[in-house]
């Protein structure tokens, strides 16, 4: 399973009624949510991606556990199903709300009527649950950073080519311009046209250069985004591995 540096926080509603929770997760937090007219406690954690996190989600627990997870009016809720290690069976209920370019989940594991995970007695279903988030918070992460990395190296080699095609009309302009100049002093009638002409090409190729130099930054830029988006991923799965 996922060893992601943890923390141990206390969760639940209250004190009386809580477990010490290992949180697998970097910014994970242990809230309430209100369901109805009650109360109801969830887990939260804020995940980088914005969109199809619910469909992610819902492919990866029937991957592990053979459940499948629906959306029931803006609830993504389990079957029942039975518990690893447990004489429980779980329902596993999940909210998504999209926060710019991230998703804020929120899911508990119900196994009763109002009894969940957080609540004494209940650890090691309480552990399945936090491990099942731990998996897929790396998960959701690992595919983020693949797909960054794989963007930016698409707009980077975009970006190249652009450069590449500004330097050929440069070249093409450079050649235009000395052979203007040339024909300059072969034409002495056309001469001042002819100059005209070379000014205005040489006017065009400092606003390219311009554009080449803006590009070259740019390109330098998604280099280092690039690289630094595989040091992430890199660190994400050496984590993983511990």
């Amino acid at each position: 399973m996922n060893k992601i540096t943890s923390a141990l926080l206390l969760l639940g509603l209250t004190s009386s009624s809580a477990v010490f929770a290992q949180f697998k997760i970097p910014g994970m937090e242990a809230t309430t949510k209100a369901v109805g007219e009650e109360r109801i406690p969830v887990y939260q954690v804020m995940l980088p991606m914005s969109e199809d996190v619910g469909e992610m989600w819902s492919d990866f627990v029937k991957d592990e556990a053979d459940v499948k997870v629906s959306d029931r009016k803006g609830v993504w809720k389990s079957n029942a199903f039975p518990v690893p290690g447990s004489d429980k069976e779980g329902v596993l209920q999940s909210w998504f709300v999209q926060k710019n370019d991230s998703t804020q989940m929120q899911v508990n594991m119900a196994l009763g009527t109002n009894i969940y995970t957080n609540q004494v007695g209940f650890e090691k279903e309480n552990e399945y649950l936090m491990n099942l988030l731990a998996d897929f918070d790396y998960e959701v992460r690992k595919e983020y950073f693949e797909k960054r990395i794989k963007e930016i190296k698409k707009k980077r080699k975009e970006m190249k080519r652009a450069a590449r095609k500004l330097s050929g009309y440069v070249k093409d302009n450079d050649k235009a311009i000395k052979e203007a100049k040339k024909e300059a002093e072969d034409n002495p009638a056309q001469k001042n046209q002819l100059l005209g002409k070379a000014k205005d090409l040489e006017n065009k190729n400092e606003g390219l250069r311009q554009e080449i130099e803006v590009k070259k930054k740019q390109i330098k830029s998604l280099a280092n985004e690039e690289k630094e988006a595989e040091a992430q991923l890199k660190k994400l799965e050496a984590e993983n591995e511990k």
